[in-house]
Protein backbone atom coordinates (compact mmCIF):
# COMPACT_ATOMS: atom_id res chain seq x y z
CA UNK A 1 0.00 0.00 0.00
CA UNK A 2 2.60 2.44 0.48
CA UNK A 3 4.79 1.23 -2.03
CA UNK A 4 1.66 2.20 -4.24
CA UNK A 5 0.83 5.68 -2.54
CA UNK A 6 4.45 6.74 -3.45
CA UNK A 7 3.72 6.01 -6.83
CA UNK A 8 0.86 8.03 -7.25
CA UNK A 9 2.48 11.30 -5.60
CA UNK A 10 5.47 10.49 -7.96
CA UNK A 11 2.90 10.20 -10.83
CA UNK A 12 1.14 13.52 -9.89
CA UNK A 13 4.35 15.53 -9.50
CA UNK A 14 5.96 14.30 -13.16
CA UNK A 15 2.49 15.56 -14.23
CA UNK A 16 2.75 19.04 -12.31
CA UNK A 17 6.00 19.64 -13.89
CA UNK A 18 5.17 18.52 -17.69
CA UNK A 19 1.83 20.53 -17.45
CA UNK A 20 4.23 23.71 -15.89
CA UNK A 21 6.67 23.32 -18.44
CA UNK A 22 3.97 23.21 -21.44
CA UNK A 23 2.70 26.53 -20.30
CA UNK A 24 6.04 28.23 -19.69
CA UNK A 25 6.69 27.10 -23.27
CA UNK A 26 3.60 28.38 -24.45
CA UNK A 27 4.09 31.70 -22.93
CA UNK A 28 7.35 32.06 -23.87
CA UNK A 29 6.24 31.18 -27.99
CA UNK A 30 3.17 33.85 -27.58
CA UNK A 31 5.71 36.47 -26.48
CA UNK A 32 8.26 35.31 -29.06
CA UNK A 33 5.14 36.08 -31.34
CA UNK A 34 3.96 39.58 -30.56
CA UNK A 35 5.75 42.80 -29.68
CA UNK A 36 5.46 45.20 -27.11
CA UNK A 37 5.35 49.16 -27.88
CA UNK A 38 5.90 51.55 -25.18
CA UNK A 39 6.94 55.19 -24.85
CA UNK A 40 6.33 58.44 -23.14
CA UNK A 41 4.29 61.40 -23.96
CA UNK A 42 5.70 65.21 -23.00
CA UNK A 43 4.87 68.53 -23.62
CA UNK A 44 7.23 70.16 -26.64
CA UNK A 45 8.06 73.20 -24.83
CA UNK A 46 8.88 72.24 -21.48
CA UNK A 47 8.89 68.37 -21.18
CA UNK A 48 6.96 67.62 -18.53
CA UNK A 49 4.60 64.56 -18.76
CA UNK A 50 1.11 64.72 -20.08
CA UNK A 51 -0.65 62.23 -18.11
CA UNK A 52 -4.01 60.87 -19.52
CA UNK A 53 -3.06 61.86 -23.47
CA UNK A 54 -4.54 59.20 -25.49
CA UNK A 55 -2.26 56.48 -27.12
CA UNK A 56 -3.63 54.34 -30.19
CA UNK A 57 -2.63 51.78 -32.64
CA UNK A 58 -4.73 52.03 -35.88
CA UNK A 59 -4.99 50.26 -39.04
CA UNK A 60 -3.12 52.54 -41.72
CA UNK A 61 -5.33 51.25 -44.10
CA UNK A 62 -9.16 51.28 -42.93
CA UNK A 63 -8.13 53.79 -39.89
CA UNK A 64 -10.11 51.00 -37.91
CA UNK A 65 -8.95 50.68 -34.11
CA UNK A 66 -6.18 47.94 -33.45
CA UNK A 67 -5.18 48.89 -29.77
CA UNK A 68 -5.46 51.00 -27.18
CA UNK A 69 -4.04 52.80 -23.67
CA UNK A 70 -3.91 56.30 -22.13
CA UNK A 71 -0.35 57.43 -20.51
CA UNK A 72 0.31 57.35 -16.94
CA UNK A 73 0.81 60.09 -14.58
CA UNK A 74 4.87 60.17 -15.26
CA UNK A 75 3.03 59.92 -19.29
CA UNK A 76 4.58 56.67 -19.69
CA UNK A 77 2.40 54.20 -21.80
CA UNK A 78 2.35 50.24 -22.99
CA UNK A 79 0.87 48.49 -25.07
CA UNK A 80 1.57 44.85 -25.03
CA UNK A 81 0.52 41.62 -27.10
CA UNK A 82 0.91 43.65 -30.74
CA UNK A 83 0.67 41.69 -33.28
CA UNK A 84 3.16 42.55 -35.82
CA UNK A 85 2.07 44.49 -39.07
CA UNK A 86 2.27 48.04 -39.50
CA UNK A 87 0.25 50.44 -37.64
CA UNK A 88 -0.71 54.30 -37.54
CA UNK A 89 1.32 55.48 -33.92
CA UNK A 90 -2.02 58.44 -33.08
CA UNK A 91 -1.19 60.25 -29.77
CA UNK A 92 -3.81 63.05 -28.62
CA UNK A 93 -4.49 64.96 -25.76
CA UNK A 94 -6.65 67.68 -24.95
CA UNK A 95 -5.28 71.18 -26.09
CA UNK A 96 -2.64 69.94 -28.21
CA UNK A 97 -1.93 69.12 -31.42
CA UNK A 98 -2.37 65.61 -33.04
CA UNK A 99 0.61 63.50 -33.37
CA UNK A 100 0.29 60.67 -36.13
CA UNK A 101 3.49 58.06 -37.16
CA UNK A 102 3.74 55.25 -39.14
CA UNK A 103 5.67 52.38 -37.29
CA UNK A 104 6.42 48.76 -38.11
CA UNK A 105 6.01 46.04 -35.18
CA UNK A 106 8.17 43.13 -35.50
CA UNK A 107 7.65 39.84 -33.23
CA UNK A 108 9.36 39.30 -30.47
CA UNK A 109 10.67 43.09 -29.62
CA UNK A 110 10.11 45.99 -27.96
CA UNK A 111 9.51 49.66 -29.10
CA UNK A 112 10.40 52.91 -27.00
CA UNK A 113 8.92 56.01 -28.91
CA UNK A 114 8.97 59.68 -26.98
CA UNK A 115 6.14 61.43 -28.12
CA UNK A 116 6.69 65.51 -27.61
CA UNK A 117 3.06 67.36 -28.35
CA UNK A 118 2.69 71.10 -29.05
CA UNK A 119 0.23 73.12 -27.42
CA UNK A 120 -2.41 74.30 -29.62
CA UNK A 121 -5.34 76.69 -28.92
CA UNK A 122 -8.89 75.50 -29.07
CA UNK A 123 -9.80 77.73 -31.77
CA UNK A 124 -13.46 76.74 -31.36
CA UNK A 125 -13.90 77.98 -27.78
CA UNK A 126 -14.20 81.41 -29.16
CA UNK A 127 -17.18 83.71 -27.16
CA UNK A 128 -20.01 84.52 -28.87
CA UNK A 129 -22.39 86.97 -28.12
CA UNK A 130 -25.56 85.42 -28.29
CA UNK A 131 -28.01 87.97 -26.26
CA UNK A 132 -29.62 89.30 -29.40
CA UNK A 133 -30.20 85.50 -30.81
CA UNK A 134 -33.61 83.87 -29.24
CA UNK A 135 -33.35 80.05 -27.83
CA UNK A 136 -36.07 77.64 -28.85
CA UNK A 137 -38.96 77.07 -26.41
CA UNK A 138 -37.83 79.97 -23.94
CA UNK A 139 -38.09 83.04 -25.65
CA UNK A 140 -41.57 84.01 -26.55
CA UNK A 141 -40.80 84.18 -30.44
CA UNK A 142 -40.99 81.90 -33.02
CA UNK A 143 -37.90 80.53 -34.06
CA UNK A 144 -36.13 78.51 -36.79
CA UNK A 145 -32.21 77.82 -37.20
CA UNK A 146 -30.44 76.58 -40.31
CA UNK A 147 -27.09 74.56 -39.33
CA UNK A 148 -23.92 74.55 -41.19
CA UNK A 149 -24.48 70.70 -42.75
CA UNK A 150 -27.64 71.97 -44.11
CA UNK A 151 -26.25 75.22 -45.51
CA UNK A 152 -23.99 73.10 -47.62
CA UNK A 153 -26.87 70.97 -48.83
CA UNK A 154 -29.30 73.68 -49.82
CA UNK A 155 -26.29 75.58 -51.47
CA UNK A 156 -25.90 76.23 -55.25
CA UNK A 157 -25.55 79.02 -56.89
CA UNK A 158 -27.80 81.13 -55.22
CA UNK A 159 -27.48 84.21 -53.01
CA UNK A 160 -28.84 83.74 -48.88
CA UNK A 161 -32.64 85.31 -49.57
CA UNK A 162 -33.24 82.26 -51.94
CA UNK A 163 -31.51 79.65 -49.45
CA UNK A 164 -34.10 81.04 -46.80
CA UNK A 165 -36.97 81.41 -48.86
CA UNK A 166 -37.61 77.73 -47.98
CA UNK A 167 -37.99 78.36 -44.45
CA UNK A 168 -41.72 78.51 -42.94
CA UNK A 169 -43.61 82.10 -44.12
CA UNK A 170 -40.48 83.30 -46.24
CA UNK A 171 -40.42 84.54 -49.46
CA UNK A 172 -37.97 85.57 -51.70
CA UNK A 173 -37.84 87.91 -55.07
CA UNK A 174 -34.58 88.66 -57.10
CA UNK A 175 -34.87 90.97 -59.69
CA UNK A 176 -32.87 89.35 -62.69
CA UNK A 177 -34.89 85.52 -61.74
CA UNK A 178 -32.12 83.32 -60.96
CA UNK A 179 -31.45 84.39 -57.30
CA UNK A 180 -28.10 86.01 -58.06
CA UNK A 181 -27.54 89.69 -57.43
CA UNK A 182 -30.14 92.31 -56.30
CA UNK A 183 -32.85 90.21 -54.05
CA UNK A 184 -34.91 91.09 -51.69
CA UNK A 185 -36.89 88.85 -48.81
CA UNK A 186 -40.07 88.74 -47.02
CA UNK A 187 -41.06 86.87 -43.68
CA UNK A 188 -45.09 87.09 -42.71
CA UNK A 189 -45.24 89.67 -45.93
CA UNK A 190 -42.97 92.09 -43.89
CA UNK A 191 -40.80 93.53 -46.36
CA UNK A 192 -37.21 93.80 -45.54
CA UNK A 193 -36.93 97.42 -44.57
CA UNK A 194 -38.72 95.97 -41.40
CA UNK A 195 -36.61 92.82 -40.96
CA UNK A 196 -33.72 93.15 -38.84
CA UNK A 197 -30.37 91.75 -40.74
CA UNK A 198 -27.69 91.12 -38.93
CA UNK A 199 -23.60 89.01 -40.08
CA UNK A 200 -21.72 88.71 -36.78
CA UNK A 201 -23.72 90.97 -34.95
CA UNK A 202 -23.42 93.87 -37.30
CA UNK A 203 -26.36 95.43 -38.56
CA UNK A 204 -27.13 95.19 -42.11
CA UNK A 205 -29.88 97.27 -42.92
CA UNK A 206 -29.06 101.14 -44.57
CA UNK A 207 -29.17 103.51 -41.39
CA UNK A 208 -31.35 105.90 -44.32
CA UNK A 209 -33.86 103.77 -45.30
CA UNK A 210 -33.03 100.60 -43.48
CA UNK A 211 -32.94 97.98 -46.64
CA UNK A 212 -30.97 95.36 -46.73
CA UNK A 213 -28.48 94.92 -50.42
CA UNK A 214 -27.63 91.35 -50.53
CA UNK A 215 -26.05 91.71 -53.61
CA UNK A 216 -22.76 93.02 -51.21
CA UNK A 217 -23.07 89.98 -49.34
CA UNK A 218 -22.83 87.74 -52.21
CA UNK A 219 -19.80 85.21 -51.58
CA UNK A 220 -20.45 84.71 -48.03
CA UNK A 221 -22.52 81.60 -48.58
CA UNK A 222 -19.50 78.73 -48.01
CA UNK A 223 -18.32 80.62 -44.72
CA UNK A 224 -21.81 80.36 -43.15
CA UNK A 225 -21.53 78.71 -39.64
CA UNK A 226 -25.54 78.94 -39.10
CA UNK A 227 -28.70 81.14 -39.63
CA UNK A 228 -31.52 82.00 -37.44
CA UNK A 229 -34.62 83.37 -38.33
CA UNK A 230 -37.06 84.86 -36.18
CA UNK A 231 -40.67 85.74 -37.40
CA UNK A 232 -42.75 88.06 -36.10
CA UNK A 233 -41.78 90.90 -33.57
CA UNK A 234 -39.26 89.75 -31.35
CA UNK A 235 -36.53 91.40 -28.98
CA UNK A 236 -36.87 95.39 -28.21
CA UNK A 237 -33.00 95.28 -29.00
CA UNK A 238 -33.41 95.25 -32.86
CA UNK A 239 -35.00 98.23 -32.66
CA UNK A 240 -38.13 99.37 -34.69
CA UNK A 241 -36.64 97.87 -37.81
CA UNK A 242 -37.58 94.18 -36.24
CA UNK A 243 -41.33 94.71 -35.78
CA UNK A 244 -41.75 91.80 -38.50
CA UNK A 245 -38.56 89.53 -37.93
CA UNK A 246 -34.88 89.29 -37.61
CA UNK A 247 -32.71 87.49 -39.59
CA UNK A 248 -28.64 86.57 -37.37
CA UNK A 249 -26.26 85.08 -39.94
CA UNK A 250 -23.11 84.30 -38.13
CA UNK A 251 -19.90 83.15 -40.28
CA UNK A 252 -16.77 81.78 -39.77
CA UNK A 253 -14.17 80.82 -42.34
CA UNK A 254 -10.74 80.23 -40.10
CA UNK A 255 -10.28 76.82 -39.49
CA UNK A 256 -6.91 75.03 -37.21
CA UNK A 257 -6.75 72.56 -40.27
CA UNK A 258 -4.79 73.78 -43.61
CA UNK A 259 -7.02 72.64 -46.67
CA UNK A 260 -7.82 74.33 -50.34
CA UNK A 261 -11.37 73.61 -51.46
CA UNK A 262 -12.86 74.22 -54.29
CA UNK A 263 -17.19 74.36 -55.24
CA UNK A 264 -18.27 74.11 -58.77
CA UNK A 265 -22.00 75.04 -59.72
CA UNK A 266 -23.76 75.59 -62.76
CA UNK A 267 -27.65 76.14 -63.19
CA UNK A 268 -30.14 77.39 -65.90
CA UNK A 269 -29.52 80.91 -67.52
CA UNK A 270 -26.01 79.69 -68.36
CA UNK A 271 -25.68 80.68 -64.35
CA UNK A 272 -22.22 79.42 -63.43
CA UNK A 273 -20.19 79.36 -60.63
CA UNK A 274 -16.49 78.89 -59.18
CA UNK A 275 -15.20 79.41 -55.44
CA UNK A 276 -12.07 78.67 -54.32
CA UNK A 277 -10.50 78.26 -50.53
CA UNK A 278 -7.31 78.28 -48.96
CA UNK A 279 -6.86 77.82 -45.31
CA UNK A 280 -3.33 77.78 -44.12
CA UNK A 281 -4.03 75.92 -40.69
CA UNK A 282 -2.23 77.64 -37.64
CA UNK A 283 0.77 79.49 -37.88
CA UNK A 284 3.05 79.40 -35.20
CA UNK A 285 -0.10 77.89 -32.97
CA UNK A 286 -1.48 81.61 -33.25
CA UNK A 287 -2.42 82.71 -36.82
CA UNK A 288 -4.95 81.81 -39.06
CA UNK A 289 -4.95 83.19 -42.58
CA UNK A 290 -7.80 82.54 -45.10
CA UNK A 291 -8.68 83.76 -48.58
CA UNK A 292 -11.25 82.69 -51.02
CA UNK A 293 -12.14 83.86 -55.04
CA UNK A 294 -15.56 83.03 -56.71
CA UNK A 295 -16.82 84.28 -59.72
CA UNK A 296 -19.91 83.98 -61.23
CA UNK A 297 -21.96 84.97 -64.34
CA UNK A 298 -25.28 84.40 -65.35
CA UNK A 299 -27.30 85.50 -69.03
CA UNK A 300 -30.49 86.24 -65.93
CA UNK A 301 -34.23 85.23 -66.53
CA UNK A 302 -34.97 88.96 -67.96
CA UNK A 303 -33.44 90.72 -71.19
CA UNK A 304 -30.31 92.67 -70.24
CA UNK A 305 -30.23 91.02 -66.07
CA UNK A 306 -27.13 89.29 -66.86
CA UNK A 307 -24.31 89.09 -63.82
CA UNK A 308 -20.49 88.88 -63.47
CA UNK A 309 -19.34 88.94 -60.34
CA UNK A 310 -15.28 88.50 -58.97
CA UNK A 311 -15.35 88.13 -55.54
CA UNK A 312 -12.14 87.92 -53.25
CA UNK A 313 -11.76 87.56 -49.48
CA UNK A 314 -8.65 87.80 -47.70
CA UNK A 315 -8.44 87.49 -43.53
CA UNK A 316 -6.30 86.42 -40.88
CA UNK A 317 -7.75 85.49 -37.39
CA UNK A 318 -4.84 85.76 -34.12
CA UNK A 319 -6.14 83.20 -31.42
CA UNK A 320 -4.67 84.61 -28.09
CA UNK A 321 -4.92 83.62 -24.24
CA UNK A 322 -7.53 85.47 -23.64
CA UNK A 323 -8.64 87.15 -26.60
CA UNK A 324 -9.22 86.00 -30.47
CA UNK A 325 -8.88 89.07 -33.17
CA UNK A 326 -10.14 88.75 -36.65
CA UNK A 327 -9.10 90.87 -39.71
Amino acid sequence: MASSRHLVVFISLILSILLCTTGAAGAHAHSDSTATVTGRVTQAATGAPLPGANVVLRDPETGARRYGTGADSTGAFALPDVDPARYRLVVTFVGYARHTDRIRVRAGTTMRDTVALKARPLSKQAVTVTARRAQARLDPVTVSTLAETEVNRRLGVQNVPALLSEMPSTTSHSQNGNGIGYSSLRIRGFGQRRLAVALNGVPQNDPEDYDVYWVNLYGTEPAIEDVQVQRGAGASTYGSVGIGGAINIVTDPFEPDPFVRARVGAGSFETRRLSVTANSGLLGDRYVVNARFSRVTSDGYRRNAWTTFNRFFGGIARYGDRSTLTI
